[in-house]
Formats: structure tokens, C-alpha cells, sequence
């Protein structure tokens, strides 16, 4: 806005300030002179109401009609008052009828209108209200009187005047009187109450208007004037930096008016001097940067070579696997300069180990719980299927790289880099050193791993012939002990031969279970070798697993009572049958109650045959022995795997095979146990035939 129109505008302001005071004390004005109208009307109605009472008194005395008929004219004062103020409550007015009865009451023709605008403006006022609820009770007793009157008149025009009764009449008028008075008095000081608090407030709002004019004229013309003196000063400020090279100063004026203009073109000066400069500046740091650049990529080749050749060495001085992936995680780490993620990938694809390092050191705590974002599972995914590297942009503006592990054209694993810095990003040379460590990672990983691969088969040797060593022993120590017993029993002469007889028996019996324990390990070996071959063939018939499971019972009753266990079957009367090889069935069942015998001595051991959901039948062998620990239960169902000490004798082969016969049967086996109370061996196997049988 220009100089000259806010220089305008002020005054304008100033004169509706000022126009807005004259009008308020117009308004004032006005207002008192109509209270002034109101209580001069009061006191003419007080002057005929009193003028009334002394006729109609002197009427008492003279009986002369003319008294009475002044008494009358007087009172048309008060009626046409009271007629004027019910015509000013209707809600449209007829200002000449009340005009003609303000008249008629003695008031103005000059104040009639300034009195009616003040009633319909100020009668819901509190002080107005006050007043004219006194002049309502004024009006009932202006009736009153009329009546005493005109009942005084008709005892004295009768002739037969009674002295008490005009008496009575006469004192009724007076008190009549003497109230009117107090209500007279009671309205005027209701009105000079309200002129005065009216009064107060119309003039504290007139000193209220008189120093905003004041207030806001002198506000408004320091307020022009502060403007243009900071305008100009910085538009001075300015051109003084601007003259000593400091282009990015701008002028901060944001007016339309005359120094707006003069800012604004400043303002485009100095950015014109500031692009020119700028350009200048620029190229001569393109030509640095250039050289910087050069001479930085030369540093970042040597390091990467001398970082990629120190981990080629330390992944080359060991076999041990998880110290080779914990390298892995340590050099991807330090690759990346924060966080490195090693998936590695077991036979079946699963993941089989999840190492995190941070700045060239292992997190165990994040090792174990590593969730994949979205976006990172998707890149990985990629980088697998692709088996080439990845970049992500994440939407923090860091970047991650995710690079497959090879090695022998199989997919050993991934290899996850998120920086710690958010603006750093994947040179191409980063990643091509990247794929290198990977290289690297991979085949170490994958030489690791055949390492431990061969020492867990060493060990499993071992350990498989220092058990098969024992675990044979131990029967054939018996069985010749047995037999080396028979040949020096000799029957002494006082002897019986039956004696003899019974001995023999019991040793021949003895050998006997012996025999067949060899005969059960030997059977488990070649069943090992069956499985591992891929040679288990099974000869599918119809038969009943109750009468199944009730056979292998019986013929097991003799070890439960040297056991000291009670066996207890469930079953459904009818038959539960089934395709199956009845042979390898009778085989998983007698497996697991051997085991129920073995593991649960001393206690009940119950098994139950039951229909299960979607045609299939369900066994469960239940013993209350030692129970399996919950980290060895994952592994019972291997190979050489005994979920019980050492000295309850075992092969560590009869649950794996009970497996492999179950789920070659195309069903399930598994097992609940808590330590010290129970386990429970539960084993479903569909009745009808596999359609790949």
C-alpha cells in the first residue's frame, strides 16, 4: 500500500472515531433529556392525582356538583397516562394515539416522540422496570379512588347522608392518597437512581472513546512511522552488505507501497549478482572435485583390496564352523560400517543359523530373533532368485545390500550390509567388493560346514561302535556265562534229578532271552541298513489293531511283572482295522511298550487304541517313568539318539526306526512327556491304502 493511502487511511479512521464520539454523546444527550420528560410527566400525574383528592374532598363539604366535576378533570391526567403506556407495550405502535394521550396528560408536544422512543428503547431496563411497576399499582389505586368518589357522590346526592359513612369514605380516600404519594416518590427515586447509573456509564463510554481516538491516532501514526524507518534501515543494511560482497542478504520488506518497490529491486540485483558469482564458484569446485575425486577412488580400490585380502586369510586359517561364520558376520560388518546379517541355508533351503554382527562385532542378542522388513525380504528374495546382488533405497533414504552366498553351484546363504550412516549409498565398486567377500564367505562356509560334517560322521562312528560293542557284550557275556553254568551242573548224589531239571530250565531260559535281545539288535542293523539304502518294503494286508496290540501285550506280560509294571489296555470292543504291513506294525508297537517297560519300571503303563478323525487310527503307549528333557525330544526320533541315561542299555535306533515305519505307513508319530511324571508315545496311521502304495 503507498505512503500517501496509509497516511489516508489514518485520518479516515480517525474521523469514524470521532464521528462514533459525537454520536455517542448525542445519544447521551437525548437520553437524559428523556428521563428529564419522564420525571416532569411524573410530576404533573402526581399534580393532578393530588388536585383530584382536594376536589372531591371540598365536594364532601360544598356538595356542589363542580367540585365533583373538577375532581374528574383532574383525573384525566393520571387515565391518559395509563392509556399512553399501554399503547407504547403493544408490539406496533400508533404513535399519534399515544401522541393525543400524552397530550391529554400535560406533556410536550416537543416531548412526546423523545419520550416514546425512550420507553420502547429502556423498558426492559432494570430501573424502568422498577418505575413502572409502581405506576401499575399507582393505576389500580387511581380506580380505587374513583370509586370511593363516585360512591361518596351517590351517599351524599341520596339526602340521606350517614355522617360514619361519609366518614369511612373520606379516610378511604385519604390512605389512598398517602400511597400514591409513597409510589410518587418511589418512581421518581427509581428514575433518579437509573439517570444516575446511566449517567456513569454513558460517560465513562464517552472517556472510554475519547482515549481510544486518542490512543488509536497516536498508535496509528507511530505505527506508519516505525514502519518506514525500519523499511528504509534495511533496505540501507542491505546495500551496505550487498556493496561488500555478501550476495545472500535479502531485504525483508514485504510492503506494496514505495519502499516495497525500491526492496524488491534490490532484492533482484543482488540475486542477480549472487547466480553470477555462484556460477564462478561452482566451476572452479567442479575442477577440485574432480581431482579430489580421482584421487579419493584410488584410496577406496587399495582399501577395499587390502580389506578383501586380510579376509580371504583369516577365512583360509580356519575350518571350525561357527568360527567361520562369526568371521563372515565380522568382516560383513565392517564391510558395511554398521549392521551385517548372515543367513546360512541348511540341505532342505531352510535357514540354519542366523549371525549378526554390528561394526566388526557379533550380536548374539540379535542373532537369534531377526525379522526381515518387507522390503528387505523382498530384496533378499531377489538376490536368491537372481543369485546376484540387490541395492535397496529404503524410504529413510539408507540404502541396504543384500548378496547370495554360492558355493559348488549350490546356494549356501545370504549376506545382508545396512550402514549405519542413512546417507551413504552403494558405489558399484562397493559392490563388486561385496560379491568378492561373498565369494570368499561362501566357499569358506561351505568348507566349514563339509568339516563338520565329516567330524560328526567320525564321531557318529565312534560312538555308534563303542555302543553296538557294548550293547553286544553285554548279551553274549550273559549267554556264555549261562552256557558255561549248564556244563558244570553236575546232580550231586543226595540230589533229586527234578532239582536239576529246574535249573537247567531256568538257565535255558535265560539264554533264550538273551539270544533274542542279540536277535532284536541285530534285526535293528539290518533295518538301519534297510532305511539308509532306501530298501523298507512293506507287505500291505488287512488286519485288526486292537487283536495287534492285544497279542504283543500278552507275550510282553512276563517282562512288565519282572518290571514291576501293570499293563493296562483301552480299546473299543469292535475291531479296528486297517491296510497295513502287520509285521513292521507289530514292530512300532512293540517297540514302544519295550521302551514304556524299560523307561517307566515300578509304575502302570497304559495303551490305548481309539478311532480318530478322517478314517485313521490312533495308538498311544503312556508310562510314568524318568520322562525326556524338552531339548532332547526334537532328536529322540534319530538316529543313535537315547532319551534316557546311559546305563538303561539301547542302540539309540528304535524310535528312528519306529518313525520311518510310521511314516512310511504315509502317518504321524509324536511325543509329550514331562520330566518325572509321564510321556505319552502317540502314533496315527490312516486305514485306508496310500494311492502311491
Amino acid at each position: 500500500m503507498p505512503v500517501a493511502r496509509k497516511l489516508y487511511l489514518v485520518v479516515g479512521l480517525m474521523a469514524v472515531l470521532v464521528a462514533t464520539e459525537l454520536l455517542t454523546l448525542w445519544f447521551v444527550t437525548s437520553t437524559m433529556s428523556s428521563i428529564r420528560v419522564f420525571v416532569d410527566g411524573e410530576g404533573r400525574w402526581s399534580k393532578a392525582q393530588k388536585q383530584a383528592v382536594v376536589s372531591i374532598l371540598r365536594y364532601e363539604q360544598t356538595h356542589d356538583e363542580q367540585d365533583y366535576q373538577r375532581f374528574l378533570e383532574h383525573l384525566r391526567v393520571p387515565l391518559a397516562d395509563r392509556a399512553a403506556r399501554l399503547e407504547m407495550e403493544k408490539p406496533v405502535v400508533d404513535r399519534a394515539r399515544v401522541r393525543e394521550l400524552l397530550l391529554t396528560g400535560q406533556i410536550d408536544y416537543e416531548d412526546t416522540s423523545r419520550l416514546i422512543t425512550f420507553y420502547r428503547r429502556f423498558r426492559d431496563a432494570s430501573y424502568v422496570r422498577d418505575a413502572v411497576s409502581r405506576w401499575l399499582i399507582a393505576d389500580d389505586l387511581v380506580e380505587e379512588i374513583m370509586k370511593e368518589a363516585a360512591a361518596l357522590r351517590a351517599v351524599i346526592r341520596s339526602g340521606a347522608a350517614d355522617a360514619s359513612t361519609i366518614e369511612r369514605h373520606l379516610e378511604r380516600i385519604e390512605a389512598i392518597d398517602e400511597r400514591l404519594t409513597e409510589l410518587e416518590n418511589e418512581f421518581a427515586n427509581a428514575f433518579a437512581m437509573g439517570s444516575r447509573d446511566l449517567e456513569k456509564m454513558l460517560l465513562g463510554f464517552l472517556v472510554f472513546l475519547v482515549l481510544a481516538v486518542e490512543t488509536t491516532g497516536i498508535g496509528l501514526t507511530a505505527s506508519v512511522a516505525r514502519s518506514l524507518s525500519q523499511s528504509l534501515r534495511e533496505v540501507h543494511r542491505v546495500a551496505d552488505r550487498v556493496g561488500k560482497g555478501d550476495f545472500s542478504q535479502k531485504v525483508a520488506v514485504e510492503s506494496r507501497d514505495e519502499v516495497g518497490q525500491l526492496a524488491r529491486s534490490l532484492n533482484q540485483m543482488t540475486m542477480n549478482l549472487e547466480r553470477s558469482f555462484e556460477a564462478l564458484r561452482l566451476a572452479q569446485q567442479e575442477i577440485q572435485r574432480a581431482h579430489e575425486n580421482l584421487e579419493l577412488r584410488v584410496e577406496q580400490r587399495t582399501a577395499r583390496l587390502q580389506f578383501l585380502a586380510t579376509a580371504s586369510r583369516a577365512l583360509a586359517s580356519t575350518l571350525d564352523y561357527a568360527e567361520t561364520t562369526a568371521a563372515v558376520a565380522r568382516f560383513g560388518s565392517q564391510y558395511a560400517e554398521g549392521w551385517c546379517t548372515l543367513e546360512v541355508f541348511g540341505e532342505d533351503g531352510a535357514t540354519e543359523l542366523v549371525v549378526t554382527g554390528l561394526d566388526g562385532e557379533l550380536q548374539p542378542d540379535a542373532a537369534g530373533s531377526v525379522e526381515f522388513e518387507p522390503a528387505l525380504r523382498k530384496i533378499r528374495d531377489e538376490a536368491l532368485a537372481t543369485r546376484r546382488a540387490e541395492v535397496l533405497t529404503r524410504s529413510s533414504g539408507s540404502t541396504a545390500l543384500c548378496v547370495p552366498l554360492h558355493a559348488r553351484g549350490h546356494l549356501v546363504g545370504s549376506l545382508t550390509l545396512l550402514p549405519a550412516d542413512p546417507a551413504r549409498r552403494f558405489a558399484d565398486e562397493e559392490i563388486d567388493g561385496a560379491e568378492s567377500l561373498a565369494r570368499m564367505a561362501g566357499s569358506a562356509i561351505d568348507s566349514a560346514r563339509l568339516y563338520r560334517s565329516a567330524q560328526e560322521a567320525i564321531g557318529a562312528r565312534d560312538e555308534f561302535l563303542s555302543i553296538a560293542s557294548h550293547e553286544l557284550r553285554t548279551p553274549l557275556t550273559s549267554l556264555l556265562l549261562l552256557l558255561q553254568g549248564m556244563l558244570r551242573t553236575r546232580a550231586p548224589e543226595e540230589a533229586a534229578p527234578a532239582e536239576v531239571v529246574a535249573k537247567l530250565r531256568r538257565y535255558a531260559a535265560q539264554s533264550e532271552r538273551q539270544a533274542n535281545r542279540l536277535s532284536i539288535l541285530v534285526d535293528q542293523l539290518l533295518d538301519l541298513t534297510r532305511i539308509r539304502a532306501g530298501r523298507l518294503v512293506l507287505a500291505y494286508e488287512t488286519c485288526d489293531l486292537v487283536a495287534l496290540v492285544r497279542e504283543v501285550l500278552q507275550r510282553n506280560e512276563v517282562s512288565a511283572a519282572r518290571a514291576g509294571c501293570e499293563l493296562v489296555f483301552r480299546g473299543p470292543e469292535e475291531a479296528v482295522v486297517g491296510s497295513w504291513d502287520c509285521g513292521r506294525i507289530e514292530q512300532v508297537v512293540t517297540n514302544l511298550v519295550s521302551n514304556a517297560l524299560k523307561f517307566g519300571a515300578g509304575h502302570p503303563v497304559r495303551i490305548a487304541v481309539e478311532r480318530g478323525d478322517g478314517g485313521k487310527a490312533r495308538l498311544t503307549v503312556e508310562d510314568e517313568g524318568v520322562g525326556i528333557p524338552e531339548d532332547q525330544r526334537p532328536r529322540i526320533f534319530e538316529r543313535f539318539e537315547r532319551a534316557a541315561p546311559f546305563a538303561i542299555g539301547g542302540l539309540g535306533l528304535g524310535l528312528y526306526i519306529v518313525r520311518q515305519i510310521v511314516e512310511a505307513h504315509h502317518g504321524t508319530i509324536r511325543v509329550d512327556s514331562r520330566p518325572g511324571e509321564h510321556t505319552v508315545f502317540t502314533v496315527e496311521l490312516p486305514t485306508a491304502p496310500n494311492a502311491s502304495n
